[in-house]
């Protein structure tokens, strides 16, 4: 049985967006519908976010936090490319702490090459460049090719540096669509045989149990009909067009419906709260933070819609949620959306418009026979997007990595 290795260790609960899903996705589906052995590299800060996934075939294995900052620093020569961090290093090879730092950070290397055949990073970049087993990383966008402005020139640098290389020393590239296998080819010069298409898929939930639902309505203190939209505050994610959408909802369509915004606040949250005052909406914003996947999943069943309006996207796990869920959703005409929900125009807007967006939102909230026919369409999406199909091409890919 081929062993393969997860590496989950920087994953702050509820700080790491659509990563974290992402990884406790595939970690369920590699358990429940494929043939291999899986060892999940995590924290004793973040192992209860994948204690649930333990079973004959995934177990985890704690890593050691000693000197966790410094890890990556100490192990990958690359990151000297930055002069300040070369003055570091330089300083670092002159002291007597060297040998001891670099042993500390080569313990869960030994750790890992013993245990697994293949280990796979399903972050943008490696977290080490030297291991001696085959490495796989999910390249899941080159956004800040695409849309720079929504990036700081630091964190643009970052990821060329550390993308870039870790998509050159890679055995094998994970993308989740065919746009972002051809970005990596493009823009990091990849040969396109390395990478290989590994969209998730989801399991159909249709039949969740909401009888908690009171409950966590009172925890979070959401009353009466209500939208939800489940993601951190990043500037792409496109919550200030959103909230122009609810003021038109309350306004041109005399709709006083309440947004829920789930998932962490990050330094954009600032602009979104200050246009929420502008609009005077403080009242129909909720802001849960990020919260337990049972409560979210009920709270997405049960919402009067659940709305995508991402201006880029590279796979949206939280459409693929709400569908699976039977939960009535709109979304973006961004990136891949569009494929994702079946191309049905009437459950699509221009997530620039807010005009658009408002439309759309409307007509799924006041019309049931749109409602149930967003709900079948979802239906139909999810039968090509069940795990068993998709686990396939993850396990094809570290069948390969372990080829060479």
């Amino acid at each position: 049985m081929m062993r393969v290795g997860i590496f989950v260790y920087f994953m702050p609960e509820g700080k790491s967006g659509g990563v974290q899903q992402y990884a406790q996705q595939l970690i369920y589906a590699l358990g429940n519908y494929s043939d291999v052995e899986v060892k999940v590299f995590c924290s004793a800060d973040n192992k209860k976010l994948f204690e649930v996934y333990e079973s004959s075939k995934v177990s985890l294995v704690v890593l050691s936090r000693r000197c966790k900052y410094l890890r990556f620093f100490v192990t990958n020569k690359y990151i000297r490319q930055s002069s300040l961090l070369s003055a570091v290093w330089d300083w670092l090879l002159k002291t007597k702490f060297y040998p001891w730092l670099l042993h500390t950070a080569g313990d869960y290397k030994r750790c890992i090459e013993k245990s697994v055949d293949v280990i796979h990073f399903p972050y943008q970049a490696l977290d080490r460049y030297d291991f001696n087993i085959p490495t796989v990383i999910s390249l899941h966008d080159l956004q800040h090719k695409i849309f720079p402005e929504f990036f700081t020139k630091e964190d643009i640098k970052k990821r060329d540096i550390y993308g870039k290389k870790s998509a050159e020393l890679a055995t094998r590239i994970m993308a989740s669509f065919m746009h972002i296998k051809e970005d990596i080819v493009k823009f990091y010069g990849i040969t396109p045989e390395k990478i290989d298409i590994c969209g998730l898929g989801y399991d159909n939930e249709s039949a969740i149990d909401t009888a908690e639902f009171p409950a966590i309505q009172k925890k979070y203190g959401i009353f009466g009909e209500y939208l939800i939209y489940p993601s951190v505050t990043w500037k792409h994610k496109n919550h200030i067009n959103l909230v122009r959408a609810l003021e038109l909802l309350h306004k041109t369509y005399g709709r006083k419906i309440t947004l829920v915004c789930t998932g962490s606040k990050n330094d954009f949250y600032p602009v979104i709260e200050t246009e929420i005052k502008k609009l005077g909406l403080e009242k129909f914003v909720i802001w849960t933070g990020f919260i337990p996947e049972t409560d979210l999943k009920i709270l997405l069943k049960k919402s009067a819609a659940v709305i995508i309006p991402t201006l880029y996207e590279a796979e949206s796990i939280p459409l693929i949620e709400a569908m699976a869920l039977g939960a009535p959703v709109v979304c973006s005409s961004a990136t891949v959306l569009p494929e994702q929900i079946g191309g049905d125009a009437r459950f699509i807007f221009d997530p620039h418009k807010p005009e658009d967006m408002a439309e759309k939102i409307n007509a799924m909230v006041t019309d049931e026979k749109l409602r149930q026919e967003n709900i079948q369409n979802s239906a139909k999406q999810m039968g090509s997007l069940q795990w068993q199909k998709k686990i396939v091409n993850f396990v094809d890919s570290y069948k390969k990595a372990a080829k060479g």
